[in-house]
């Protein structure tokens, strides 16, 4: 049987192994705006978010990016939006 954790991240240079990949599949690249960007500052681009890394037996395998959208009008509710990658999550 295969370990799974998932742990929130701040270890970038996983995190960007993990959306380049997950970027190549074909499909995905209609989920990237300004990939290069958000890649240069990840910390700051997911400010008031989190960054969360699947592994597999201690290999990272997925990631799940969960970023506060502002809304113009600040009565309403704020939305995280999602992105995730890896072509599967377990096993």
């Amino acid at each position: 049987m295969k370990n799974f954790e998932v742990t929130i991240s701040t270890d970038y240079d996983i995190i960007k192994t993990l959306f380049v990949e997950y970027s190549q599949i074909k499909g995905a690249e209609g989920c990237f705006v300004s990939f290069e960007k958000e890649l240069a500052d990840l910390a700051e681009f997911y400010k008031g978010g989190a960054i969360l890394v699947g592994f597999e037996d201690g290999t990272p395998i997925a990631t799940i990016a969960l970023k506060k959208v502002r809304r113009h009008n600040r009565s309403q509710t704020p939305v995280h939006k999602t992105r995730t990658s890896g072509q599967r999550l377990c096993a």
